[in-house]
């Protein structure tokens, strides 16, 4: 058991594909969102099909990333600009564009609800009274919770990236739910080298359909109480008890737990190990012997993530966001900096065993940045 040893080491020559073109800048980066597809849009139709030639233009020159962000940013001006729709899999469904998971939620006879996710339509006026369907037969929702207070008797929560058992509530894993597919959404645009080699990058903008990885869900548990989390990890990984949430790439699970100690920034970083580990074939053991502060560095980082959905962005590496304001006052205040000769020489048991390593984290951050 181990934490996530995931990342492509790449000289630090490489450090713009590394960390894309939002670090290389040293400035906070905008992520649109693929909006609904009844969405109105934020613009003309000239001007996202401009976007989408400019993203067709750096797909030629391989810059996967920039590609990608510009791609969705011309469905931010034009949600029914079918180039778009099509590089990110979507599909023409009863004269909407869906993403596949959709379609079959819909060809079961589903439809999406905000508070209860993907539910039987039949059910929808009956979730709303707080009456609920377990077992083969209806009850109230406080029965329910009682029966699946157990997390092997949880709610399952199914989204288009995600698999999430949670005996805290159905609505807070359709929360969660949402959090993780927000954060997908943005690692993909921001890292979409990693998982899009160059000759499917050159297919999906031929507007072919993207090839299927094989990849299934990625498989989370959230526990509804940081009691049941710690014992039921403990054994697992010692020293649980000081942590908010862990990534175990053994098990290709995530755990988190509900409640007010909770820190999304926590759910971002795991998250992150998570997508980097199940995402692409990975080495073993990266990290150990050396360059673990790379790992750490890129989840550090995407904690900065601010979700600006009412104007319809997302951001990532605001001054303000994440551990980037401690990296700051680590460095201008404590004067406290690591050189770099001797961070690269520190292998995952190095780093996590050493007493500094809260201001490692930090400084990581302030360099991923």
């Amino acid at each position: 058991m181990k934490r996530c040893a995931v990342l492509l080491l790449l000289p630090f020559s490489a450090g713009c594909v590394l960390f894309s073109a939002h670090a290389c800048a040293g400035n906070p980066a905008a992520f649109f969102l693929a909006p609904s597809t009844d969405a109105k849009g934020s613009g003309d139709g000239q001007a996202s099909e401009k976007l989408f030639d400019a993203a067709c233009e750096y797909a030629k020159k391989h810059a996967t990333s920039n590609a990608y962000r510009l791609a969705y940013e011309s469905l931010h001006l034009n949600p029914q600009l079918a180039p778009a729709r099509k590089l990110l899999g979507y599909v023409k469904f009863r004269n909407q564009w869906r993403t596949p998971f959709e379609v079959r939620q819909l060809s079961a006879g589903k439809v999406w609800t905000d508070r209860f996710g993907w539910l039987s339509e039949d059910y929808v006026q009956r979730y709303a009274k707080d009456e609920r369907y377990f077992r083969g037969r209806w009850m109230s929702a406080e029965t329910e919770a009682r029966l699946r207070a157990d997390i092997n008797q949880g709610w399952r929560v199914e989204s288009e990236h995600y698999s999430i058992v949670t005996n805290r509530s159905l609505e807070a894993g359709v929360e969660l739910s949402q959090q993780l597919e927000m954060l997908h959404e943005i690692w993909t645009q921001a890292f979409a080298g990693y998982v899009i080699d160059d000759a499917e990058l050159v297919r999906r903008f031929d507007g072919k359909p993207p090839r299927s990885r094989g990849i299934k869900q990625h498989s989370v548990v959230h526990y509804k109480t940081r009691d049941e989390y710690i014992a039921a990890l403990r054994k697992q990984k010692p020293g649980v008890e000081m942590s908010l949430g862990c990534y175990f790439d053994t098990e290709r699970t995530t755990y988190f737990f509900a409640g007010d100690e909770q820190d999304v920034g926590t759910v971002w970083h795991e998250a992150t190990h998570q997508l980097f580990s199940e995402s692409r074939p990975t080495a073993r053991d990266v990290g150990r012997r050396n360059n673990f502060w790379v790992i750490e560095a890129v989840a550090c980082y995407m904690e900065s993530l601010l979700d600006h959905t009412p104007e319809g962005y997302v951001t990532l590496g605001e001054p303000h966001a994440g551990r980037l304001p401690a990296a700051r006052e680590r460095l201008l205040e404590d004067h406290f900096y690591v050189p770099l000769a001797e961070l690269v020489a520190m292998g995952m048991d190095d780093l996590l065993a050493d007493s500094r390593i809260a201001r490692i984290y930090s400084q990581s951050a302030g360099l991923a940045t």
